[in-house]
C-alpha cells in the first residue's frame, strides 16, 4: 500500500516536470485549461494538512504509532500539494498573468513539491536530526509560495505591514474616487501581473490602450465604452463584470465611473475643475467649509426616509449637514417631502428638479429652517407663493429654471445670493427690479450677449401611452409668445415644416406626434416625441405557452394586457416581460369572437444592455370557424450602435374579421452583430403590452 502513493507522485512530479520545462510550446485543450480555475479553491487543503504534518511531529512523544502515521499525512500532503501545483501551472498557461510575476510563485510551488516528493521517498532514512531542518526547509518555501501567491491576487502590498495612517483624499478626481475604486474591484484581475482578457486598468493610458475587445474606456462617452457595458450587463450574464461570485460595484461606484468618463476619463483634474452640476462632486471627502451645530441624523432615520426615488445623503464626510435629491417624475409623492421633515434641522441642500412641485407644497419646505440651496427647476410652482420661503433665513441660491413664473415675489429672491432663472418668463423688468433691491446678487436668466441658446421642447399633459379613442392631447410650453409645430407623419417639424399648435390633439388608432418649440431670439428646440395607441379589444384570458426570464417574469401573462407601461429607463420594474433563451409564445383568447384587424406590441429597446429589437413577430389566429393560420409576420430591422433607449411598437396587419384566438410569437436575435460588445451572444426581447384594434 506503500507504493501505491509513491508510484502517483512520481507520476505527477513527471507531469509536472513536463508542464515547467515544455510552458512555452504547449497548447493546453480547453477542457485541461479549466483545471486552472480549482487553484485557488484547493490550495488551503495542503496547507491544512501541512499544519497536521508540524502538529504531529511536535507532538510525536504523545501519540502512539507515530512514524505511521506521519507518513501517512506526508503522502496525503505531498499528493494534494502537487495536485495544487499542476493546477496552478494550467492557470498560468492560460496567459492572464505576467510571465515575470509569476515566476516567483510558480518555481517555488515546484520546489515545495518536489521536495515533499523526496520527504516520501526517503522516510526512512531522514534521521532524528534531519527531521527539522527538512519540516524547516518545506515550511519557508510554504510561506514563501503563499505569500508570492497573495501577491499575485491581490497585490504587491496586500500583504506587506504598514502602519495605519489616517486616509487622506488627494484633490485629484481621478486619484481620490476612481483609481481606489478599480483597485478594490478590479485589480484582482485586472492588473500589472495578471491582465485577464489582456486588459490592466492600473492606470489611464493601460484603459485606453485595452485588451483583446479593445479599449476599455472611450473618453467622453460613458456608455459606449467596453468597461461600462460589462459592467452595466445583467448579472446572470457570463460577460457581467465583476464575476458574480466577487463583490459587485454599487450604484455609487457607478455612477462615479460613469460621471469620470463622461468628463473624458482625464487622469488629472481637480475637483475645482468641475463642473458645478458635476455628480462627482459630492463623493470628495473633506470637512464642508461651513461647521454645522446641530446633531446627525441617525441611521435608522436615513435608512427610513431613503426610497429608490428619494436619495438623502451626507453632504461631506463626518458632516451631520444633508442633501436630499428626488428622482423618476412618475413616481413623486408629496407625502415624501413630509417625511423629509425628520432630518428638517440637518438639510441644507434639496433638489427636487422635474418634479411635480406644486404652490402649496413650498409651506413643507419653509419648515427646512437650514435649508441653503434649493432647486425647483421643471416644476409646476408660479413664484407667486414663494413668500413661504421668507422665514428660510440660510437660504443661500434657488434655481426655478423652466418654470411659469408669474409676478415672481421679488422681496424674498432679493435676500438670496443666486438666482437661476433660464426659461421662466422672468422679464425684463423684473431682473432691473430685482438688481435695484439687490445689486450684488448673481442672476442668471440664461440669456448672453450676442447668443442664442436652443428653448426647451414643449411638453404633454398627456402621460400615458395607452389611451381611449378621441383622447386629447395637450401640448404646452414655460414661456409665452412660444409657436409650437408638430407632425403625424413621422417627419421632423421646423420653423417652416408642420402644423402650428393651436388648440388640443385627438388620438385614434396609433398616434405618432413630434413637435418642437420655436421663439425668436432663441434656437428652435430638440424634438418632442410622443407615441400613443388607442386602447382597443381587451382579451377575456391569456396564457404563455413559454417562461420568461426567472427575474423578468412581471405578473406574468396578466401584464401583456393590464395597460401599464413598462419605464423605458428600468427594466427591472416588474412590468417587463424578458425573453432570452427561448422565443416568447403567448395565446390570447376571446371567448366572444371579437373582430380584429390590427395587433400592436410594445417593447423595449435598450441597445448597450443586450435588448434588441425582435428578429421577428408573428401572429397566429383562429377564426370563429376554422383551423390555426398564419396571419402576419415582420422582421424589424435592426439597430447599430449608440441608438437611445426607447418603448418601440410594432404594428403587424391581420386578416380583418372575427377572431376567438390569438396567439404571438416573438423571436430575439441570436446570435448579436459583430459590432456589439455581446456579438455571438443570445439577445434579449422585452414586452409589456400587446394591443389588439
Amino acid at each position: 500500500m506503500r507504493r501505491i502513493p509513491e508510484y502517483l507522485l512520481i507520476f505527477l512530479n513527471c507531469l509536472l516536470a513536463v508542464l515547467v520545462i515544455f510552458e512555452n510550446r504547449l497548447q493546453l485543450p480547453q477542457a485541461l485549461a479549466f483545471t486552472g480555475r480549482l487553484h485557488p479553491v484547493i490550495l488551503h487543503l495542503p496547507i491544512g494538512l501541512w499544519a497536521g504534518v508540524i502538529l504531529l511531529y511536535l507532538l510525536r512523544h504523545r501519540v502512539t504509532g507515530y512514524r505511521a502515521l506521519l507518513l501517512i499525512f506526508l503522502q496525503v500532503t505531498a499528493v494534494c500539494m502537487t495536485l495544487t501545483a499542476l493546477a496552478g501551472m494550467t492557470l498560468a498557461l492560460g496567459g492572464d498573468y505576467d510571465t515575470v510575476e509569476v515566476a516567483g510563485h510558480k518555481y517555488a510551488g515546484v520546489v515545495l513539491s518536489g521536495l515533499l516528493w523526496l520527504t516520501v521517498i526517503f522516510f526512512d532514512r531522514i534521521s532524528t536530526r534531519g527531521w527539522p531542518v527538512v519540516l524547516g526547509l518545506a515550511s519557508v518555501l510554504l510561506v514563501l509560495t503563499g505569500h508570492r501567491g497573495g501577491e499575485l491576487t491581490h497585490g504587491k502590498d496586500f500583504l506587506s505591514f504598514q502602519p495605519a495612517a489616517t486616509p487622506v483624499q488627494p484633490d485629484d478626481v481621478y486619484a481620490a474616487l476612481v483609481a481606489p475604486l478599480l483597485k478594490e474591484k478590479c485589480s484582482s484581475c485586472h492588473r500589472a501581473g495578471k491582465t485577464k482578457g489582456g486588459l490592466s486598468l492600473e492606470s489611464v493610458a493601460m484603459m485606453v490602450k485595452g485588451g483583446e475587445n479593445g479599449p476599455a474606456i472611450e473618453a467622453g462617452k460613458a456608455l459606449e465604452s467596453h468597461l461600462m457595458k460589462r459592467i452595466f450587463l445583467p448579472l446572470e450574464d457570463k460577460k457581467h463584470m465583476p464575476p458574480r461570485q466577487k463583490t459587485q460595484l454599487t450604484e455609487s461606484e457607478m455612477e462615479i465611473l460613469t460621471a469620470w468618463i463622461n468628463e473624458g476619463a482625464p487622469e488629472k483634474m481637480s475637483f475645482a475643475q468641475l463642473q458645478p452640476d458635476s455628480p462627482l462632486r459630492k463623493y470628495r471627502q473633506q470637512e464642508p467649509e461651513e461647521k454645522y451645530t446641530f446633531p446627525a441624523a441617525g441611521p435608522e432615520t436615513l435608512a427610513e426616509i431613503n426610497t429608490p426615488f428619494c436619495r438623502v445623503t451626507p453632504l461631506a464626510v463626518n458632516s451631520p449637514a444633508l442633501r436630499a435629491s428626488f428622482f423618476v417624475k412618475t413616481k413623486f409623492d408629496p407625502q415624501q417631502l413630509e417625511k423629509l421633515l425628520q432630518v428638517k434641522e440637518q438639510l441644507v441642500e434639496l433638489n427636487l428638479s422635474k418634479m411635480p412641485v406644486k404652490d402649496a407644497d413650498l409651506k413643507v419646505l419653509a419648515q427646512f429652517k437650514n435649508l441653503r440651496h434649493l432647486n425647483l427647476s421643471s416644476t409646476e410652482v408660479t413664484g407667486s407663493v414663494l413668500g413661504y420661503l421668507k422665514d428660510l433665513k440660510n437660504l443661500e441660491s434657488v434655481s426655478l429654471a423652466n418654470t411659469r413664473l408669474q409676478d415672481p415675489d421679488l422681496a424674498v429672491l432679493a435676500r438670496l445670493n443666486a438666482v437661476y432663472l433660464w426659461e421662466s418668463g422672468f422679464t425684463a423688468a423684473d431682473k432691473d427690479r430685482l438688481k435695484k433691491l439687490n445689486p450684488a446678487i448673481q442672476l442668471d436668466t440664461g440669456q448672453r450677449e450676442n447668443e442664442r441658446i436652443a428653448i426647451n421642447p414643449p411638453e404633454s399633459t398627456q402621460k400615458k401611452a395607452f389611451l381611449a379613442a378621441g383622447t386629447p392631447v395637450v401640448l404646452k410650453h414655460a414661456l409665452p409668445g412660444v409657436l409650437i409645430r408638430y407632425t403625424r407623419d413621422g417627419s421632423v417639424p421646423d420653423s417652416t415644416h408642420g402644423e402650428t399648435y393651436t388648440q388640443p390633439l385627438t388620438v385614434h388608432g396609433r398616434t405618432q406626434i413630434k413637435a418642437r418649440a420655436f421663439k425668436e431670439g432663441w434656437l428652435g428646440s430638440t424634438v418632442l416625441e410622443l407615441d400613443y395607441l388607442v386602447n382597443g379589444v381587451t382579451p377575456d384570458s391569456a396564457a404563455l405557452s413559454t417562461p420568461p426570464a426567472p427575474q423578468y417574469t412581471a405578473k406574468g401573462a396578466r401584464s401583456l394586457y393590464d395597460r401599464v407601461k413598462g419605464d423605458p429607463d428600468n427594466f427591472l420594474d416588474k412590468t417587463w416581460l424578458g425573453y432570452r433563451e427561448k422565443p416568447l409564445e403567448a395565446v390570447f383568447f376571446f371567448f366572444r369572437p371579437q373582430e380584429l384587424r390590427n395587433v400592436t406590441v410594445s417593447m423595449l429597446e435598450k441597445v448597450d444592455s443586450y435588448i434588441m429589437p425582435p428578429k421577428s413577430i408573428e401572429v397566429w389566429g383562429k377564426a370563429v370557424s376554422g383551423k390555426e393560420q398564419l396571419l402576419g409576420k415582420i422582421s424589424p430591422v435592426q439597430p447599430t450602435a449608440g441608438r437611445p433607449r426607447k418603448t418601440t411598437f410594432w404594428d403587424i396587419a391581420i386578416p380583418p374579421q372575427k377572431y376567438s384566438e390569438i396567439r404571438l410569437r416573438v423571436s430575439n436575435v441570436n446570435p448579436l452583430p459583430a459590432w456589439h460588445a455581446g456579438k455571438g451572444t443570445p439577445a434579449w426581447v422585452f414586452v409589456d403590452e400587446v394591443v389588439f384594434n
